[in-house]
Formats: C-alpha cells, structure tokens, sequence
C-alpha cells in the first residue's frame, strides 16, 4: 500500500487483511515499515491442546484444537521422549500411552497436520491405593458371641477407581486384644472373592476381655 497519498498529520484507521494466512495454523511474524518507522505484530491462529484421563492400562489421551473439537487424522499424534503416540483415527483420535515406570514430566510436542505445538506433560507410572471402611456393631461384641464386621473395600490407580475383582489371592486378618494381658487373638480368610457391588461380612469369635 502506498501512503504517500495521505498528510503525516492526518490521523486514520486502514484494515489490513492477509488472505495468505486463510486456512492455516500456527504463529506468524507480519512486519510494518514506513519513513524508517518499524512495527511488527504477532499473530496466533488456531491452538492445540492435551486433555487425559487414566485407564486401567495406561492415560488416554485426546488432542483438541481451539474449539474444542477432537483432532484425528493420518499424521495425529504426540512426540514425548522420542516417541510418537499416534492418533487412532479409527477410535476417535484415541491417544494411549502406557504407564511408565516412572513419573517423568517433561514437553509434549502435539501435532496435526503440519502443525505443532509444545504442552507440559507428565507421563505417569502405575500407583494403586486400596482403603477399607469397615462397621461392625458394639452390641455384638459379647463374650463367645458370632460378631460380624462389614468391609468395603475400594481400589483406585492414579485416583481412578479400579475394580476390586482384578485383585487375587485376597486375604483378611482380624486380630483382637484382651485389656488384661494384652494378649492378642488372631482369625485369618484366604482367597477373599471381592466385588465393587457388594461388601464383604466376615464372622469372628468375641475372645475375653476384649479390648
């Protein structure tokens, strides 16, 4: 454009439009210079982003783009420690990435059709936590009474609940004391089936002097 037609003491607004950048993503450098006068603006266009959730096997992960629409194709996928995590276009743009056998957290480099952009990522290793809530009632512990104590147990991996079934060769242990003598009584169960759906009730003979 030519500014020569305009007086230096005239202010006015022009719209400048850049139809080479239609359809495109990606950071672009546009330069403006006039009388030795220089200016420049950065613009951004189009943004991708990482979403995951974890899975019994490993975190599934989802890349989005400004819009939040799920991006899939032929050359979808991730780079993290030189590797690249592809994509599955047939899934949805599944992306899965197993469980490390370590937490690592480093750059993500996210990537779709010619376009790229780095994300802070940690790859995570498998943890498991199992707690146990029990409820056993005061009245049954009576001297040579059947009292029963009600468990549920709940498993998590990485804070996602896991189903208890997966465990195997499950086992309990309810040791009572005598407040006389401090002298300790001890019931074990072996191979404890477990379910998410129902608690578990385990019977144990009330000893004397139960502390």
């Amino acid at each position: 454009m030519n500014f020569n037609q305009f007086s230096g003491n005239i202010k006015f607004r022009y719209k400048f439009e850049f139809p080479e950048l239609d359809n495109k993503k990606g950071k672009f450098m546009i330069k403006f210079s006039a009388n030795e006068i220089f200016s420049q603006a950065i613009i951004q266009k189009g943004f991708l982003s990482l979403v995951y959730e974890h899975q019994n096997t490993g975190q599934l992960a989802y890349i989005l783009d400004e819009k939040n629409k799920i991006w899939c194709g032929k050359n979808t996928g991730l780079y993290f420690q030189d590797q690249f995590f592809k994509a599955d276009s047939e899934k949805g743009g599944k992306i899965l990435l197993p469980y490390g056998s370590s937490v690592i957290k480093d750059k993500a480099i996210l990537y779709h059709e010619g376009y790229s952009q780095k994300w802070d990522f940690t790859r995570y290793s498998e943890e498991y936590s199992l707690t146990v809530n029990y409820i056993i009632s005061p009245e049954s512990l009576l001297l040579s009474n059947q009292a029963t104590v009600i468990l549920n147990p709940y498993l998590s991996l990485n804070g996602r609940r896991f189903k208890v079934e997966n465990l195997s060769n499950s086992k309990a242990i309810i040791t009572a004391y005598s407040f006389l003598d401090n002298e300790q009584t001890t019931t074990t169960y072996d191979n404890l089936k477990l379910s998410s759906e129902t608690d578990l009730e385990l019977k144990f003979s009330v000893p004397a002097n139960l502390k």
